[in-house]
């Protein structure tokens, strides 16, 4: 029944009647529900029973049913659905979360397990949820489904009472917090000071359990002058460590700290700050202006100078191209110089004038970087050193008909970046930068040819025997060359004569006709490759059985070469014209005994036919190298034979298997016929020798 006031929303009426009970469907906040009963929501109602009236609203009317029959229900509630709580996961150290957001209709609050007032370390915690409904909202019976992101409900949401301020409740159990922190100790902190011009530090280096930042006073991009700057370090503790409350000792190395360490917040991530005012920065940089810098001219056997002379505001360093220990002859030497500007001095942006007296720069001054340390650099080329006149030291010359030495001028390499050996396979492999044969390197051989009585000028690529980490020598079985046309044509187009390339395995020198043969045959771009290899005379895979067969099973052959020349990765084994002319060089060191005019140089043909080369022997003993021309590249073997008398071009070296049946030799053949036949067959084969 209705209290003293009427029927109010929340409130449930018995009404005594058997008959109908209707409601107007014009009147609003009243519907009929499958169960029988009669739902109010909003205002008043009029309802009829069997024909009667009766008022019920906030009016206070009469109420007079007997004998209850249909429940009446005014409910003005909202009834709350599915919903989603944020829960903070425990961290070691961290303060427990005690509410929740709020939602719409309801509130919450969170009670955790052991009641902690932080969280500590290695232990689980379960949140107990308590979410109340407020005013005009209700938690229906059956409970809604309730999700906390990324966790998962330890137990089902239950729901107690009915109406506004009822309440639901759910935990959630975490994993095990982390082990316990560490707390970071006494820390020694870097900061670089202040200068003018220079960038501000914003990092510090990171510590163990810890990183740091720093941030300056006016936050300048670059520091200026006559300015006292503060840095604010923040120093961060990383996952495992913290900051103890009380802070530990910081020390910044030359400086003293401005105020005292402090430790915000606990835990894993808190911070740590403190300042350091620094002295005012120096008075404006003064920009350096021309300069005059003395360099040595190098001079064969001197060593090379390594500084300058210290000017106001710099100091300077020299490098040399080559890297050499002592300056060798006939070589054309680059001087780099950098000039560091010192502390109140800077290199403006665009370079001064800088003279280095008696010579000339070989590119304009550049300058790198901004404020004091900023550096100038420049480089000179000087002309090539004096010929060494009383060396022995084959190194430096060039055979050019045999009887002279030919002083070249060497092209300059750098070994860390140009030059490159397999230690397994033993292949050394030299890439000629593309503009190291420079004007200036013409013009020295030139000169120096001149000053040597006039000797063919020859320009030189010399490979130096390579070694380990250790100093030890590396042996090389194979030297692969690489000069690019543009230089060869710098060379071939100049008054040079020849351009030679020197290495240990062997050495080859092109004339000018062959530079222009190479040339030709490569186009107007691209890459020309010399290729040395000192064959194994035990393992011969590459040649042809006949040339194994001729090789391999005699004795008198000591040494076998494999020499070929490629125009962009194509073979090249013939001259094309009439003036192309190699001079080769092959290592042959004389054994005890033995009389250089016994060494001579055979052409090995593919069908295992080996013919001595015209002018094949030729032993130089200062180079230990057997010296010959041609104009075909293939394979060539050294041979030694302790009688003979003939000359070159009347007798072969043929294995047992080649020939006319027989192992004739070097020596002369014993059967009358065999001779016969054999001078008729090097007859036709030296006239083919000799234009190779």
């Amino acid at each position: 029944s209705p209290d003293s006031d009427g029927i109010f929303a929340g409130d449930s009426i018995t009404v005594s009647t058997t008959g109908n009970v209707t409601a107007s469907a014009t009147e609003a906040g009243f519907a009929m529900n499958a169960d029988g009963t009669i739902s109010m929501t909003n205002g008043t109602t009029t309802l009829n029973y069997d024909g009667m009236e009766n008022s019920v609203g906030p009016t206070k009317p009469a109420y007079n049913r007997p004998d209850p029959a249909v429940v009446i229900v005014i409910d003005g509630m909202t009834a709350l659905g599915d919903q989603t709580v944020d829960i903070t996961a425990p961290m070691i150290g961290a303060t427990p979360q005690k509410t929740t957001t709020p939602g719409t209709g309801y509130t919450g609050t969170i009670s955790w397990s052991g009641n902690p007032e932080t969280f500590a370390a290695s232990t689980v915690y379960t949140a107990t949820v308590a979410l109340t409904s407020t005013a005009g909202y209700q938690w229906p019976v059956t409970a809604p489904t309730i999700t906390a992101p990324g966790q998962t409900l330890a137990t089902v949401p239950t729901v107690s009472d009915t109406g506004s301020g009822n309440t639901l409740t759910f935990t959630v159990t975490f994993p095990a917090t982390a082990a316990a922190l560490v707390n970071l100790g006494n820390q020694t902190v870097d900061i670089t000071a202040p200068m003018i011009g220079a960038t501000p530090q914003k990092t510090t280096t990171p510590g163990i359990g810890y990183t740091g930042t720093i941030s300056w006073s006016g936050n300048p991009e670059m520091f200026a002058g006559s300015t006292v700057y503060t840095a604010t370090v923040t120093l961060t503790s990383t996952a495992g460590y913290q900051w103890p409350v009380t802070a530990p000792t910081i020390t910044a190395p030359g400086q003293i700290l401005a105020t005292v360490p402090t430790v915000s917040d606990t835990g894993s991530g808190n911070t740590l700050t403190f300042t350091v005012t620094f002295p005012a920065t120096a008075a404006a940089l003064v920009n350096l202006g021309d300069q005059t810098v003395d360099i040595t001219a190098p001079m064969i056997g001197a060593t090379p100078q390594k500084t300058t002379t210290p000017g106001t505001g710099y100091t300077g360093t020299i490098s040399w191209s080559g890297n050499p220990e002592t300056f060798a002859g006939s070589t054309v030497y680059t001087a780099t110089v950098a000039l560091t500007s010192t502390a109140g001095y800077q290199w403006p942006v665009t370079a001064p004038t800088i003279t280095a007296p008696g010579q000339t720069l070989a590119a304009v001054p550049t300058v790198s970087g901004t404020g004091s340390g900023n550096t100038l650099t420049f480089t000179v080329t000087f002309p090539a050193t004096d010929t060494d006149p009383g060396s022995d030291d084959p190194d430096t010359p060039v055979i050019d008909n045999g009887d002279e030495d030919v002083p070249a001028v060497i092209v300059p390499l750098n070994p860390d970046n140009d030059v490159k050996i397999d230690p397994n396979t033993g292949v050394e492999t030299i890439t000629v930068p593309t503009g190291s044969i420079t004007q200036a390197i013409i013009d020295a051989a030139l000169e120096v040819a001149f000053e040597a009585g006039g000797t063919e000028p020859t320009v030189e690529v010399k490979i130096d025997k390579p070694v380990d980490a250790t100093g030890a020598p590396v042996e090389v079985k194979e030297v692969r060359v690489g000069i690019s046309v543009s230089d060869l044509k710098t060379v071939a187009e100049s008054e040079v004569e020849n351009i030679k390339i020197a290495s240990d395995v062997g050495e080859i020198t092109l004339n000018t006709g062959a530079m222009k043969d190479l040339i030709a045959s490569a186009g107007s771009q691209g890459t020309v490759e010399v290729v040395i290899t000192r064959e194994d005379k035990t393992r011969l895979e590459e040649l042809t059985q006949r040339q194994r067969e001729t090789l391999s099973d005699d004795e008198r052959v000591r040494e076998v070469y494999d020499i070929s020349l490629f125009a962009n990765r194509a073979k090249v084994e013939n001259f094309v014209t009439q003036t192309g002319k190699l001079t080769i060089g092959l290592p042959y060191e004389l054994r005890d005994g033995e009389e250089p005019e016994n060494v001579w140089v055979h052409y090995v043909e593919e069908s295992g036919l080996a013919v001595p080369m015209e002018d094949g022997r030729r032993y130089d003993r200062n180079r230990k190298a057997a010296i010959f021309e041609t104009n075909h590249l293939s394979i060539f073997a050294i041979v030694y034979e302790a009688d003979a008398e003939t000359q070159p071009g009347e007798d072969e070296l043929s294995g047992g298997s080649s020939g006319v049946g027989c192992d004739t030799g070097f020596g002369v053949l014993g059967m009358a016929g065999w001779v016969i036949l054999a001078l008729f067959s090097l007859k036709d084969r030296a006239g083919r020798a000799s234009s190779r």
